[in-house]
């Protein structure tokens, strides 16, 4: 008796620790779903990279060579459509800002535009900054030389034509220096190996910066042109989307003036939706559904 009593509970704890369990996963895949987006709602983003901006005396080879390291880290992310863009205009190459290198070139945005892509990258390799201070007493005083390299990325988001990050990204080289009385005469050359070291790292991080960036910002598109029964987008079957996808519709919010004067518009109310129909090369055919008439240049967003 005792031991069909004894084998009956340890059948009720059995039952109650894979209840538990079960629930327990239940919660888990629940809150897994809750953070994470669904597959089917991550579309590509199309990103123009410009080559890096050389206002450090890299040279053109080097140059060239970061930036195609740089489109490689970025690469390797499966959710970007990454493309190689012209040179700069002049003007971009000449803009400077000492403290952050913020450069976004007028140019590079409209054939960003044109070709559709989502997300403009701008990066500029910033004059190095020499650091110098003096410690200790005559005839004991030394001279210590930091020489600060820094590297500045601008993220553009062609669609609502916001600057969503600026990031900069610096390493410090020791360079000797001699002590000849009152002035520090500093060797004429920086030890190479250590220069490209923080150079590839500096490169590395800022990749990690622009990935996460990307990854968090929601996909945005625009309607290209718009009839009654009839919406084309621009995006196709490059950024992964398919017959059935339902898009929301923005209209145009108010306008704001940046600092540097340039016209803003920001993301306005929700006006409608329309549904896939037709999916091409790069770019798809809708139908309205609801809401106002559709009208071209109205952001779209893909609904949750």
């Amino acid at each position: 008796m005792k031991k069909g009593v004894a084998r009956g509970f340890f059948l009720i704890i059995m039952l109650l620790s894979l209840l538990a369990q079960g629930v327990g996963c239940s919660k888990a895949k629940g809150l897994y779903h809750t953070v994470m987006p669904e597959k089917a709602f991550g579309l590509k983003k199309r990103v123009l990279l410009v080559p890096i901006m050389d206002q450090v005396g890299l040279g053109k080879e080097k140059a060239e060579a970061l930036t195609s390291d740089l489109s490689a880290y970025l690469s390797k992310d499966g959710n970007l459509l990454l493309e190689k863009a012209v040179q700069p205009t002049l003007a971009a190459r000449e803009s400077r800002s000492a403290q952050f290198g913020i450069v976004i070139d007028a140019e590079q945005a409209k054939r960003a535009e044109e070709k559709g892509a989502n997300v403009l990258i701008t990066a500029v390799a910033n004059p190095m900054e020499v650091h110098r201070k003096r410690t200790g007493i005559w005839p004991f005083r030394s001279v210590k030389q930091d020489v600060e390299i820094s590297l500045a990325v601008n993220a553009f988001d062609v669609i609502t034509g916001t600057l969503f990050l600026t990031h900069l990204e610096s390493r410090t080289i020791r360079v000797p220096v001699f002590d000849e009385g009152e002035v520090g005469v500093v060797k004429p050359e920086i030890d190479q190996k250590k220069f490209d070291k923080a150079l590839s790292q500096i490169l590395q991080d800022q990749a990690s910066t622009l990935g996460k960036a990307l990854a968090s910002k929601p996909w945005l598109g625009r309607i290209l042109s718009a009839e009654p029964n009839r919406v084309v987008i621009n995006a196709g079957q490059d950024v992964g989307c398919n017959p059935g996808l339902v898009f929301e519709v923005y209209g145009q919010g108010e306008s704001i003036q940046s600092a540097s004067g340039r016209v803003i518009d920001i993301l306005g109310p929700k006006t409608g939706e329309i549904r896939i129909v037709e999916v091409q090369g790069n770019q798809a055919f809708a139908v309205p559904l609801e809401g106002a008439p559709i009208e071209p240049g109205q952001v779209i967003r893909v609904k949750r």
